[in-house]
């Protein structure tokens, strides 16, 4: 197993890297049925040798046993810094401790709390371009749909939105493990140093306050601790919202006939939102290490040795999930889709994800109806160290309906 999958013809008995730019958004999905269904436990040789994991009972199982699939050395594949992410690069009982101070803050009932103001910030979006007859649903709608309300939750102005946006996207364009992608993270994490020292200087009603006032117990609780924190929650809020709702966009704009259906009875909206969270999950291979050896789908796993989550490729698995690349709204099990992760580093802001992504559905399909492809939309393979998949331009026209 020492070739790379090439994409006219992935066989079990050759390895995935996640940064071969080869992979496309047409061949992704082949090359994991592949090795799901002749290798699912493969064996890859780059970065100090890896395992990747593509069936569902596996991912998952691996997912909620922490105990021998550490987070603690790092989730991307290799590092993108000799720092770690706090609650994703962590384990507990420390992971517990930082995730105890957030969890009051992005629990589903504040999620709820969120949605009448969720509702008014996608209208708004809406109104920017609806006169118009035509958008980029991405650039116009997706890209500034999180941002805004992250910056919301977190007490950022405009200005800082603004800049962390641009900070993300140039992380985003950068290969994982890269002197580029070592400077991007610097500044990002700088730029949220700088903010949290200010909110010790004059706290503010928002989370980075809190974050400042908080008792982490033993647990590091500096600035520069706090900045990485806030840099994976808005990196994780923003840009894999992004990702997964200009997916939904351009599936319904492709499936209209399901689009129509949602439009008729929008009571199948969050049903359609899980579904399609399932099938374009914008997050596909976080990275574990084995504390011990163990065995995985007959391979033998060494103490030590990177394993790959492969969320993406467990997503489309048919033992689980019949006829798994078809859209099924009505399919009972979608909801236990690895989308979000699982076990006790499951997305903290899942909650408010999906209270964002059934609202813009809900709005946009009210408001632009029957909307279609105004152009070629573009649809990455894996980026971002191989882990993030998408769509990345969505030009659509359309007759627009009333508010």
């Amino acid at each position: 197993m020492s070739e790379q999958v090439h994409p006219e013809r992935a066989s079990s008995t050759l390895e995935f890297d996640p940064h071969d730019p080869s992979i496309t958004a047409s061949n992704l999905h082949e090359i994991y049925d592949d090795l799901r269904s002749g290798c699912p436990v493969s064996r890859g040789s780059k970065y100090g040798g890896y395992w990747l994991l593509t069936r569902y009972d596996d991912v998952r199982a691996a997912a909620l046993d922490a105990d021998t699939f550490s987070s603690a050395h790092g989730v991307y594949l290799p590092a993108v810094s000799e720092e770690r992410f706090p609650l994703l690069e962590m384990d507990d009982p420390e992971h517990r401790a930082y995730r105890k101070v957030l969890a009051s803050r992005f629990n589903n009932m504040v999620a709820k709390r969120w949605e009448p103001r969720i509702r008014e910030i996608v209208n708004e979006l809406v109104d920017s371009f609806v006169d118009r007859g035509e958008a980029d649903l991405v650039a116009d709608f997706a890209e500034p749909l999180p941002l805004t309300v992250i910056g919301e939750v977190f007490g950022l102005s405009p200005e800082n939105r603004a800049q962390v946006r641009k900070d993300a996207f140039d992380f985003l364009a950068c290969a994982s493990g890269s002197p580029d992608a070592a400077e991007a993270l610097e500044r990002m994490l700088s730029r949220w140093e700088r903010l949290a020292a200010e909110r010790r200087e004059e706290p503010a009603d928002d989370l980075l306050t809190s974050l400042t006032q908080a008792n982490f117990g033993e647990w590091d609780g500096s600035d520069r601790l706090i900045a990485r924190l806030m840099f994976t929650l808005s990196f994780g809020g923003h840009d894999t919202t992004i990702l997964v709702l200009g997916s939904m966009l351009l599936h319904l704009a492709r499936n209209p006939e399901q689009r129509r259906q949602l439009i008729d009875d929008p009571s199948l909206i969050p049903a359609a939102v899980e579904e399609l969270l399932r099938l374009y999950a914008p997050l596909h291979n976080f990275r574990r290490d084995a504390t011990r050896d163990t065995t995985v789908g007959g391979r033998e796993i060494q103490a030590g040795d990177p394993v790959l989550l492969g969320w993406g490729a467990a997503n489309r698995d048919p033992e689980k999930f019949p006829d798994p690349a078809k859209a099924d709204f009505t399919r009972p099990n979608a909801r236990d889709h690895l989308t979000f992760g699982a076990g006790t580093h499951a997305c903290i802001g899942q909650f408010i994800a999906r209270v964002e992504l059934v609202t813009a559905l809900d709005v946009v399909l009210a408001r632009l109806g029957e909307y279609e492809l105004a152009g070629e939309p573009t649809v990455t393979g894996l980026t971002g160290g191989g882990h993030h998949h998408g769509v990345e331009h969505l030009p659509v026209r359309f007759t627009a309906g009333p508010r």
